[in-house]
Protein backbone atom coordinates (compact mmCIF):
# COMPACT_ATOMS: atom_id res chain seq x y z
CA UNK A 1 0.00 0.00 0.00
CA UNK A 2 1.36 3.43 -0.90
CA UNK A 3 0.20 6.66 0.72
CA UNK A 4 1.13 10.28 0.03
CA UNK A 5 3.80 11.61 2.34
CA UNK A 6 3.62 15.21 3.56
CA UNK A 7 6.78 17.27 3.40
CA UNK A 8 7.63 20.18 5.67
CA UNK A 9 5.25 23.03 4.97
CA UNK A 10 2.34 20.67 4.35
CA UNK A 11 3.05 20.03 0.66
CA UNK A 12 2.37 16.60 -0.68
CA UNK A 13 5.69 15.12 -1.63
CA UNK A 14 6.70 11.74 -2.92
CA UNK A 15 5.17 8.52 -1.83
CA UNK A 16 6.10 6.37 1.10
CA UNK A 17 5.53 2.67 1.20
CA UNK A 18 3.64 1.58 4.29
CA UNK A 19 5.44 -1.73 4.01
CA UNK A 20 8.75 -0.05 4.88
CA UNK A 21 9.21 -1.91 8.18
CA UNK A 22 12.11 0.21 9.41
CA UNK A 23 10.28 3.54 9.19
CA UNK A 24 7.02 2.08 10.54
CA UNK A 25 8.84 0.57 13.52
CA UNK A 26 10.64 3.87 14.15
CA UNK A 27 7.33 5.78 14.17
CA UNK A 28 5.75 3.18 16.44
CA UNK A 29 8.65 3.49 18.89
CA UNK A 30 8.40 7.29 18.96
CA UNK A 31 4.63 7.11 19.48
CA UNK A 32 5.05 4.53 22.27
CA UNK A 33 7.64 6.77 23.94
CA UNK A 34 5.18 9.67 23.73
CA UNK A 35 2.40 7.57 25.21
CA UNK A 36 4.66 6.60 28.11
CA UNK A 37 5.60 10.23 28.68
CA UNK A 38 1.93 11.25 28.61
CA UNK A 39 1.09 8.51 31.11
CA UNK A 40 3.91 9.74 33.36
CA UNK A 41 2.62 13.32 33.16
CA UNK A 42 5.57 14.56 31.11
CA UNK A 43 3.38 16.45 28.65
CA UNK A 44 6.15 18.46 26.97
CA UNK A 45 8.08 15.25 26.22
CA UNK A 46 4.91 13.55 24.98
CA UNK A 47 4.06 16.43 22.68
CA UNK A 48 7.61 16.48 21.32
CA UNK A 49 7.43 12.73 20.60
CA UNK A 50 4.02 12.88 18.91
CA UNK A 51 5.17 15.77 16.73
CA UNK A 52 8.39 13.87 15.90
CA UNK A 53 6.31 10.85 14.88
CA UNK A 54 4.27 13.08 12.59
CA UNK A 55 7.46 14.38 11.00
CA UNK A 56 8.26 10.76 10.12
CA UNK A 57 4.70 9.86 9.09
CA UNK A 58 2.31 12.79 8.69
CA UNK A 59 -0.77 10.56 8.46
CA UNK A 60 -0.09 8.32 11.46
CA UNK A 61 -3.55 8.00 13.02
CA UNK A 62 -2.26 7.18 16.49
CA UNK A 63 0.16 10.12 16.62
CA UNK A 64 -2.49 12.52 15.28
CA UNK A 65 -5.09 11.29 17.76
CA UNK A 66 -2.67 11.27 20.70
CA UNK A 67 -1.51 14.81 19.95
CA UNK A 68 -5.15 15.88 19.77
CA UNK A 69 -5.90 14.29 23.15
CA UNK A 70 -2.84 15.96 24.67
CA UNK A 71 -3.84 19.37 23.29
CA UNK A 72 -7.39 18.87 24.58
CA UNK A 73 -5.97 17.96 27.99
CA UNK A 74 -4.03 21.23 27.93
CA UNK A 75 -7.16 23.22 27.05
CA UNK A 76 -6.27 23.85 23.40
CA UNK A 77 -9.63 22.72 22.05
CA UNK A 78 -9.19 24.30 18.61
CA UNK A 79 -5.81 22.63 18.14
CA UNK A 80 -7.26 19.36 19.36
CA UNK A 81 -10.12 19.47 16.87
CA UNK A 82 -7.71 20.35 14.07
CA UNK A 83 -5.59 17.24 14.70
CA UNK A 84 -8.66 15.04 15.14
CA UNK A 85 -10.06 16.28 11.83
CA UNK A 86 -6.68 15.73 10.21
CA UNK A 87 -6.67 12.16 11.54
CA UNK A 88 -10.27 11.57 10.44
CA UNK A 89 -9.51 12.73 6.90
CA UNK A 90 -5.90 11.64 6.37
CA UNK A 91 -5.24 8.90 8.89
CA UNK A 92 -5.12 5.26 7.92
CA UNK A 93 -7.33 4.32 10.91
CA UNK A 94 -9.50 7.29 11.85
CA UNK A 95 -11.85 5.40 14.18
CA UNK A 96 -10.50 6.92 17.41
CA UNK A 97 -10.50 10.40 15.89
CA UNK A 98 -14.13 10.09 14.81
CA UNK A 99 -15.19 8.91 18.28
CA UNK A 100 -13.23 11.74 19.93
CA UNK A 101 -14.74 14.31 17.55
CA UNK A 102 -18.18 12.98 18.50
CA UNK A 103 -17.32 13.33 22.19
CA UNK A 104 -16.20 16.93 21.71
CA UNK A 105 -19.33 17.80 19.72
CA UNK A 106 -21.48 16.15 22.37
CA UNK A 107 -19.76 18.10 25.15
CA UNK A 108 -20.67 21.25 23.23
CA UNK A 109 -24.25 19.92 23.03
CA UNK A 110 -23.98 19.76 19.25
CA UNK A 111 -25.80 16.45 19.04
CA UNK A 112 -26.34 16.53 15.27
CA UNK A 113 -22.59 16.84 14.66
CA UNK A 114 -21.81 14.14 17.21
CA UNK A 115 -24.32 11.84 15.54
CA UNK A 116 -22.79 12.54 12.12
CA UNK A 117 -19.28 11.61 13.29
CA UNK A 118 -20.56 8.38 14.83
CA UNK A 119 -22.53 7.56 11.67
CA UNK A 120 -19.35 7.89 9.60
CA UNK A 121 -17.51 5.69 12.13
CA UNK A 122 -20.24 3.06 11.90
CA UNK A 123 -20.19 3.12 8.11
CA UNK A 124 -16.40 2.75 7.98
CA UNK A 125 -15.78 0.36 10.87
CA UNK A 126 -19.09 -1.25 11.75
CA UNK A 127 -20.15 -1.81 15.31
CA UNK A 128 -17.18 -1.81 17.67
CA UNK A 129 -17.33 -1.65 21.47
CA UNK A 130 -15.85 1.88 21.48
CA UNK A 131 -18.22 3.26 18.85
CA UNK A 132 -21.27 1.66 20.46
CA UNK A 133 -20.29 2.96 23.92
CA UNK A 134 -19.90 6.49 22.55
CA UNK A 135 -23.31 6.15 20.93
CA UNK A 136 -24.70 5.14 24.32
CA UNK A 137 -23.10 8.17 25.97
CA UNK A 138 -24.63 10.40 23.30
CA UNK A 139 -28.09 8.84 23.69
CA UNK A 140 -27.85 9.35 27.45
CA UNK A 141 -26.83 13.00 26.98
CA UNK A 142 -29.86 13.45 24.72
CA UNK A 143 -32.11 12.06 27.48
CA UNK A 144 -32.82 8.67 25.91
CA UNK A 145 -31.92 6.26 28.69
CA UNK A 146 -33.58 3.25 27.07
CA UNK A 147 -31.56 3.60 23.88
CA UNK A 148 -28.41 4.22 25.93
CA UNK A 149 -28.96 0.98 27.84
CA UNK A 150 -29.56 -0.96 24.62
CA UNK A 151 -26.41 0.48 23.04
CA UNK A 152 -24.33 -0.28 26.15
CA UNK A 153 -25.54 -3.87 26.05
CA UNK A 154 -24.47 -4.06 22.39
CA UNK A 155 -21.06 -2.59 23.27
CA UNK A 156 -20.56 -5.17 26.02
CA UNK A 157 -21.63 -8.01 23.73
CA UNK A 158 -18.95 -6.94 21.23
CA UNK A 159 -16.12 -7.14 23.77
CA UNK A 160 -13.85 -10.12 23.24
CA UNK A 161 -14.29 -12.86 25.79
CA UNK A 162 -11.26 -14.51 27.29
CA UNK A 163 -11.32 -17.99 28.77
CA UNK A 164 -11.25 -18.04 32.55
CA UNK A 165 -8.13 -19.69 33.91
CA UNK A 166 -8.56 -21.65 37.01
Amino acid sequence: MVTPCLQSGGEVGGFMSTSDETSIQAVDLVVARGEQAFGDGRLDDAERDFRAALELDGVNSVALNNLAVLLHHRGDHEGSELYLLRSAVLGRDPSDALVNLAAIAQAQQNYAEATAYLQVALEKFGQTPVIMEQMAVLAEAMGDGATAARLRAQALALLPTEPVEG
